[in-house]
């Protein structure tokens, strides 16, 4: 019987099981799909910020427009680039609920069979090519970014087939892929970086351009033509200054303070950074110790378990590079430099190279799991399979408590009370919106709003016309005139001072009393009791209408006029609608 459990698993593992993937995607959105705007998604960078370059742009798609009303005052086009532009028809044809999550399904499914078909290409594993495929697609990116966070694995895919000369076309329509649905700024320049590298090992190995090597300096100029394409009027704004306004990131300070660069080094390596989310915790070590136990008994690896244990070694030395160069890149030294610069290289974020480390540290161990499996042929697969389960459980078990699944299952069974989260219909709290909309009873692109305690978003998605926002990338003269509204806020709050004077990309009316608190729930019944707005330069940037999260006390004298408070049974905020007199 065991013989037969053997000769089972070895067959499946060699057989192509591709089809896995459309299983594995069936899992994860059947609960959003289910649950629809009672879903759950991360509001951070999201739906606070990143998803309305898609929105804004969707709605004045081919218009010509090159500046678009509905935010802070009407914001230049150029400076609304999203993520990824070929997303953008989709919310033009579709509603912005269903047009996230059909972008966050191609998403997800570039990501799975990304790693995948890498996975299964250098280690000829299908099953730990569906494990670090579906473990890869799970862990918690933002959709929003497109494939800026897991498209490396497709990505090195293509290129691969295109050094040897293999499936030309479909991959150098993947690189096509790529380029649309990423951003330069993000990992576009991470990628051009590595191919540049790749590009002068083969001029070094080859001793010049050979022809075999072609179709890899084919793709990559093809890559970087998309970006050229793509990212047009950001180098015609950004790097030759030739754009049609200056960025409020020329006041951008980088902290120089308490920075700690092998601090810094560390907590890249150990932990990632800002919207990574690797999960490479429980990983690490058994990486470390088959990459020794492999390396101990290098000689008596078979050719490919020694070409898998050399790959192994070079991501760890990949790994460690991008830990440097990204702890060097925001050193004290570095930041400096960059205060004293204007222009593109005053803001721009040199560092995210390690933005490569989800896929990076999911390849890795893939590999390492890999080396055990090709290993030790006189042990049977069955108890391989039950070592590289055991290996991998650790891991499983923190990517599936912090993926989208799991939050979406659990606020399925508990509902918000319990798990805390708030959803695509808590957060956009369309009901309460239309309640305040059919109040107002005017057309919405004749007045403008602003929030208080409140995120701009929900007035934002509901069509709202606002002289707030986020967005990191508008006029410099308009975060000052911004700034004159809450000016007096700002000197009794030197945290919010600094956060909006020395960033500013979070345009909002930030009060001192509640700090950087834009989620001001009603059941907090919290008061506003000594704010101090200039509602005259509120009214000289055409607000009309304030929305806020709670009740402000005495608001005649700052020229304010309350007018109803607004919510729902189930609604997680309430809005006190204030008109604005001046």
């Amino acid at each position: 019987m065991w013989k037969s459990v053997n000769m089972l698993i070895k067959r499946i593992d060699e057989r192509n099981l591709w089809y896995l993937g459309l299983l594995f995607l069936a899992v994860v959105l059947t609960p959003i799909l289910f649950m629809q705007k009672g879903a759950v998604f991360t509001i951070h960078d999201q739906l606070d910020e990143t998803l309305f370059t898609y929105v804004v742009n969707a709605r004045h798609l081919f218009s010509g427009q090159s500046v678009y009303p509905e935010i802070m005052g009407g914001i230049p086009a150029t400076g609304m680039q999203p993520s990824a532009v070929l997303f953008i028809p989709l919310y033009a044809v579709l509603p912005v609920f269903w047009a996230f999550v059909t972008q966050y399904a191609i998403v997800c499914a570039s990501a799975f069979y990304g790693m995948y078909l890498l996975v299964r290409k250098i280690t000829g594993s299908s099953g730990i090519a569906v494990v670090s495929g579906a473990l890869f697609a799970m862990l918690p990116y933002q959709p929003v970014y497109g494939l800026s966070l897991v498209g490396a694995p497709l990505l090195l895919y293509c290129f691969l087939n295109l050094y040897e000369g293999k499936w030309i076309w479909q991959s150098l329509a993947g690189v096509v892929f790529f380029g649309l649905t990423t951003h330069l700024v993000l990992i576009g320049y991470v990628a051009m970086t590595y191919l540049a590298v790749g590009g002068a090992v083969l001029l070094i190995r080859h001793k010049g351009v050979k022809k075999q090597d072609k179709w890899y300096y084919i793709g990559s100029a093809i890559l970087l033509l998309v970006y050229c394409i793509v990212n047009l009027n950001m180098f015609r704004q950004l790097v030759l200054g030739t754009g049609d306004f200056v960025s409020h990131r020329e006041e951008l300070l980088n902290n120089t303070e308490n920075i700690h660069t092998w601090e810094n080094i560390k907590a890249y390596f150990f932990t990632g950074g800002q919207h990574v989310g690797t999960c490479q915790k429980y990983m690490m070590f058994p990486m470390a110790a088959i990459t020794i136990l492999q390396g101990l008994r290098y000689r008596r690896l078979g050719e490919k378990g020694k070409k898998l244990w050399k790959l192994l070694l070079l991501l760890w030395g990949i790994a460690a590079l991008t830990a440097v160069a990204a702890g060097i890149l925001v050193s004290e030294p570095v930041m400096a430099w960059k205060n004293r610069q204007s222009g593109f290289f005053h803001y721009f974020q040199m560092d995210r190279y390690y933005w490569v480390y989800s896929a990076l540290w999911m390849f890795a161990f893939a590999v390492s799991l890999a080396l055990l499996w090709v290993e030790f042929p006189k042990i049977q697969p069955v108890y391989k399979l039950c070592v590289l389960a055991l290996l991998a459980f650790p891991t499983v078990e923190l990517i599936k408590i912090n993926s989208i699944l799991y939050e979406n299952v659990n606020q399925y069974n508990n509902g918000s009370q319990i798990t805390g989260y708030q959803t695509w219909e808590d957060f956009y709290m369309e009901d309460v919106l239309s309640q305040v909309d059919a109040y107002i009873g005017l057309d919405k692109s004749q007045y403008r709003v602003a929030s208080l305690g409140l995120c701009p978003a929900p007035a934002l998605m509901y069509g709202f016309y606002t002289i707030d926002g986020y967005s990191n990338n508008y006029p410099l003269s308009y975060k000052h005139a911004f700034r004159e509204i809450i000016e007096r806020e700002l000197e009794k709050n030197n945290d919010n001072r600094v956060y909006f004077d020395t960033w500013g990309s979070r345009c909002y009316l930030l009060a001192a009393q509640s700090g950087r608190n834009w989620y001001i729930q009603k059941r907090q019944e919290f008061q506003y009791t000594d704010l101090e707005l200039n509602t005259e330069a509120m009214l000289e940037l055409g607000c009309r209408y304030l929305f806020s999260a709670a009740e402000i006390l005495e608001p005649e004298k700052m020229g304010l006029v309350f007018e109803r408070k607004f919510d729902t049974k189930d609604s997680l905020y309430e809005i006190w609608l204030y008109r604005v007199e001046g």
